[in-house]
């Protein structure tokens, strides 16, 4: 008798997923297309001239939950010797490309070469451009 309730149940319907809800003024959403938005780890970073750097492996985030920088895996071969260290977003350009989204950095390579490596426990320094109308 169960079974049969059971099959009679999900044959109504009631065993599938309930319809979206539309969002209301009291619970706001926004919704995107795939091709807005994408997860960024493992995405490879390119210089100025199209070179891969190296692949997201983290992002960083403040307090306050606001994206501050990403963590670079840089240098190496297979995963020996390279390391990891801090890009700040601002220093980083989204475009479309032929395979889909291309992560670019505003930072030269022998910066990025030179920057501290980014250790559990230890301050991260991100590289940043200059701030416009700011001199140093």
């Amino acid at each position: 008798m169960k079974r049969v309730l059971l099959v009679a149940a999900l044959a109504a319907g009631l065993g599938a997923s309930p319809p979206p809800v539309p969002p209301t003024p009291d619970a706001p959403a926004e919704i995107a297309a795939p091709t807005e938005v994408a997860g960024l780890l493992g995405y490879r970073v390119h210089d100025d001239t199209g070179k891969e750097l190296g692949r997201i492996v983290d992002v960083l985030v403040d307090a306050e939950g606001r994206v501050r920088g990403v963590v670079v895996d840089v240098g190496g071969f297979l995963g020996v010797g390279s390391r990891k260290v801090a890009i700040a977003w601002r220093a980083l350009t989204f475009s479309s490309g032929k395979d889909g989204l291309v992560v670019a950095v505003a930072v030269t390579t022998a910066r990025i070469r030179l920057a501290p490596e980014v250790l559990p426990g230890k301050p991260i320094v991100m590289l940043d451009v200059p701030t416009p109308g700011l001199s140093r």
